[in-house]
């Protein structure tokens, strides 16, 4: 089943002579009109095509002549929808019309640069689900932070005090970046368009293959990571699904969320002993108080007696060691992967 998109991007490397007839076009055409070209940092940003669903610029390195010309593109923006919410299911026909939107807009540089020239730096996979309401959401997104202690992630987040930041979580490593956040929240707040209407919240949860991902993923499915673009792009959302699943897994444990009470009756029902039933509680009550559910803390033999074994047991009963908060009035949550699953 072919993994729908939101938004993928492109790049390509431009000499210092290129790199100078782009700029100098841009300001030209930018002249009197306010915003639509300007420099933050090492970038030079265009906006010409930004309605259009293509936001493009221009990257400059100190260590690296000339720039690397960057095109973002959201595909159903550029198939002529203005549903925030919306996204894009990958066809032939339509990764096409999109390849010829790309050849329109380097055509209008005064360089000669092709759309087949470009490289697939990203790859945004999306799946839009809904949720009964915003509790459910809350507590995946408080879920997620506690337990996603996997090495080779980092935390990416808002600055600090920035109300974003309880409404959604980004971890990212050299390969993948995942994004899980309040959907209809984020459309409110930006003033977006949606045509949604229904009554269920939605939490989108993206997994961006980034360049070192995508060679990997193309790999892994025996593709040719020379082909062009479009081919790369209709092969690895044809492998979304199991590359979306694959992705959550190294990241958070795909066990099931239970509230402490849950857990306990759980335990009830089954035939170990109440020494053992004792010591599991124990440890979920003890590691719960922490923020962040730290594997490194726990196997520490000092601070918690037989936690590596506790984390084997809880996995054997398949229990997420992460507990829903009592006040959620949620006893159960599936993970992130089998809510993903559920829903395909």
């Amino acid at each position: 089943m072919t993994m729908s998109v939101h938004t993928f991007e492109l790049k390509t490397q431009l000499s210092s002579e290129e790199t100078k007839a782009v700029r100098d076009a841009l300001y030209t055409y930018a002249k009197g009109k306010k915003d639509m070209c300007y420099p933050q940092n090492n970038r030079l940003y265009f906006n010409r095509w930004c309605d259009e669903g293509v936001r493009f610029f221009l990257e400059s390195s100190a260590s690296v002549p000339g720039s690397t010309l960057h095109l973002v593109v959201t595909p159903a923006k550029v198939l002529g929808s203005n549903d925030a919410a919306a996204l894009f299911v990958p066809s032939t026909e339509s990764v096409n019309k999109i390849y010829i939107a790309i050849e329109e807009i380097l055509s209008w540089l005064t360089i000669e640069r092709y759309s087949y020239q470009m490289q697939l730096s990203r790859l945004d996979l999306c799946r839009n689900v809904g949720l009964q309401d915003q509790r459910y959401i809350d507590a995946y997104i408080r879920l997620l932070k506690k337990g996603s202690s996997a090495t080779g992630w980092k935390v990416q987040s808002y600055p600090e005090g920035d109300e974003r930041n309880a409404h959604s979580f980004r971890r990212i490593s050299r390969y993948y970046q995942v994004t899980v956040y309040d959907k209809l929240y984020q459309i409110k707040r930006e003033g977006y368009h949606t045509d949604y209407d229904g009554t269920r919240r939605i939490l989108r949860v993206e997994v961006s293959i980034l360049r070192p991902g995508i060679q990997e993923e193309l790999s892994r499915c025996k593709a040719n990571i020379d082909d062009r673009w479009p081919y790369q792009l209709l092969e690895l959302a044809a492998n979304g699904v199991s590359t979306m699943r694959r992705v959550l897994r190294r990241l958070v444990s795909d066990m099931p969320y239970y509230t402490l009470s849950a857990i306990r009756e759980y335990l009830g029902t089954t035939d170990i002993s109440n020494a053992k039933r004792k010591n599991l509680l124990d440890f979920l009550e003890k590691i719960n108080r922490y923020d962040l559910l730290d594997k490194k803390r726990i196997k520490d033999k000092e601070k918690f007696k037989n936690g590596k074994k506790r984390l084997k047991q809880l996995k054997k009963l398949g229990i997420n060691p992460v507990t829903i908060e009592a006040r959620a009035g949620i006893p159960y949550l599936p993970s992130l992967e089998q809510l993903i699953a559920a829903r395909l």
